[in-house]
């Protein structure tokens, strides 16, 4: 009777016992996933949108109104930077466990890139038509680009890209406009899977996805774009040195033309 009792209790013992473990194991589960989902709002992230539609269109309308006839978007493209992208940023800084201020902005530096680019599209466009203008007058049977470029500062005072700059012509949104409905800060709490932040004077409550290098909201409109993590400066460096070494040909001579960060929005 005695020995059927103690195993009745070892019995209940190793139930007990498998429950508990059972029980701490999804709590640990359930801990490590939320502090994953923590540790993702603390660092920077950076979505990308690219503006070479933007600087077609303002491109081909200016010249549609100079030549007074239709311009071909393909030809402005051609001449467009490949990577005509502008970075927003998004910052988290921690104060607590679940709590923190953010800042979002849009980055000046390749915002001034992408019009840079865009302006030099605009002005090899304005040269290939003087260029054409010169040969249908009968200026020369030929003109080299560089006989144009001399024949344009000698006739502006200045090159073709600061002479349109000068003159106010649009190649872009301005950055003032570009930076209005992003260029935001304020508090955040996390609780669950949702974050409830200050958004243009507001305060609102929206889902996340969080992992280990990205970031978005799927239901909150314009921002629902995918944040990747931005990489720590010395990633950035040792990215760029093992682009160089890539790079390198089978004589040892290095082919690299330069390596810049990545700038993929996340649109």
């Amino acid at each position: 009777m005695k020995r059927e009792q103690r195993r009745r209790r070892r019995r209940i013992l190793r139930i007990v016992t498998t429950l508990i473990l059972m029980l701490l194991t999804a709590v640990v589960i359930v801990t490590v996933l939320r502090i994953r989902a923590l540790n993702a709002f603390k660092g920077d992230y950076y979505y990308t949108v690219d503006l070479s539609d933007r600087a077609v269109g303002n491109i081909a309308l200016w010249l549609a109104d100079v030549e007074g006839a239709e311009i071909d978007p393909e030809w402005i493209k051609d001449k467009l930077p490949e990577d005509m992208s502008v970075k927003v940023a998004l910052s988290f800084e921690r104060r607590g466990f679940k709590r923190g201020s953010y800042e979002e902005s849009l980055d000046e530096a390749t915002y001034t890139a992408c019009e840079k680019g865009a302006y030099d599209a605009l002005s090899e466009c304005l040269k290939e038509l003087i260029i054409g203008r010169l040969v249908d007058i009968g200026y020369a049977e030929s003109v080299s680009g560089e006989e144009a470029d001399t024949l344009i500062k000698e006739t502006l005072g200045m090159t073709m890209d600061n002479y349109l700059k000068n003159a106010g012509v649009l190649v872009l949104p301005s950055y003032d406009e570009l930076a209005e409905p992003v260029n935001r800060s304020g508090d955040f709490k996390i609780k669950g899977k949702t974050i409830t932040w200050e958004r243009d004077g507001a305060e609102v409550t929206e889902r996340f996805v969080a992992d280990k290098e990205t970031l978005s909201f799927p239901e909150s409109g314009e921002s629902g774009y995918l944040f990747k993590r931005e990489a720590a400066e010395g990633k950035k460096k040792d990215s760029g040195k093992d682009a160089a070494e890539d790079n390198e040909d089978d004589s040892g001579e290095s082919t690299e033309e330069g390596t810049g960060g990545v700038i993929d929005v996340a649109e």
